[in-house]
């Protein structure tokens, strides 16, 4: 009877060149199995071996995971890939029966939102160097078409349609879809390409890094700490801005009910 590890392995080659997933979804069957398999040899064989899971297993596991503090929502993402994997020895026959484990309940909380005061001076701001401007473009990109950070990294110039204004990205499991965004936003991503090419950083990205290539996650997170710390507001990541995508956040959104004065500052900046 082969190791539970040689099972994995076929599995995840079988999720790799069969259902065409994406390498951070690989990764991701990696990193579980990672945590299961150090789990799992606890429950080893004399041989050292073991192939059959069993619905307490998993039960147990869980245990396990909350014993060493692991939050519910973690505790479920586990879950997934372990059940996920499961189901494909049963469909395989290497396990007799189906097993599977439901997710944990999870508490319902309202979502994080920036304070009214913090949007209006994120949207005020008057940006004046390429790194300003780039920082500056993305969060109001991010507010007004609520895409998720990686997606507009890696989102080209001939993706935003000004004419139409619709922007195409492609998001998880390469899925592309087609974004509207405001003519606000068209005014801002308009005025940092003329901010682009006078520092002279020409790229088919819309928002590149200074030597052209892509804009690394980590740094364009640092930039926009630093961006943040210059407006004196909290810490915060580039996802909390999504949520505020529906408000249509740009000055014409009634939402943030801007003086008059701050929006015309705003639209000539």
């Amino acid at each position: 009877m082969l190791p539970l590890s040689a099972h994995f392995d076929q599995f995840l080659r079988e999720r790799v060149y069969l259902h065409n997933v994406t390498p951070k979804t690989a990764e991701w069957y990696r990193s579980v199995w990672q945590v299961f398999a150090k789990w799992w040899a606890t429950l080893a064989t004399d041989d050292g071996t073991r192939a059959v899971i069993c619905r307490s297993d998993l039960q147990q596991f869980v245990v396990h995971l909350r014993d060493r503090g692991v939050k519910p929502v973690s505790v479920n993402c586990y879950l997934r890939g372990v059940n996920a994997f499961c189901r494909w020895l049963h469909q395989e026959g290497h396990i007799p029966q189906p097993v599977r484990l439901p997710p944990l309940k999870l508490e319902k909380r309202l979502l994080p939102l920036h304070s009214e005061r913090a949007l209006r001076l994120i949207l005020t701001h008057r940006p004046k160097t390429f790194i300003q401007w780039r920082v500056y473009a993305i969060a109001c990109t991010i507010l007004d078409a609520g895409c998720r950070i990686e997606e507009l990294l890696t989102a080209r110039v001939t993706d935003f349609d000004f004419d139409n204004l619709l922007l195409t990205v492609v998001g998880k499991g390469r899925k592309q879809r087609k974004v509207p965004f405001s003519v606000e936003l068209r005014k801002t991503l308009f005025r940092f390409e003329q901010i682009k090419k006078k520092a002279g950083v020409a790229s088919d990205l819309m928002f590149p890094s200074r030597d052209r290539g892509k804009w690394e996650h980590r740094n364009a997170r640092r930039s926009y700490y630093v961006f943040l710390r210059e407006l004196g507001l909290p810490r915060s990541g580039f996802h909390l801005l999504r949520h505020h995508a529906d408000c249509r956040i740009m000055p014409t959104s009634a939402a943030l009910r801007l003086p008059t004065a701050e929006i015309e500052r705003f639209q000539t900046a």
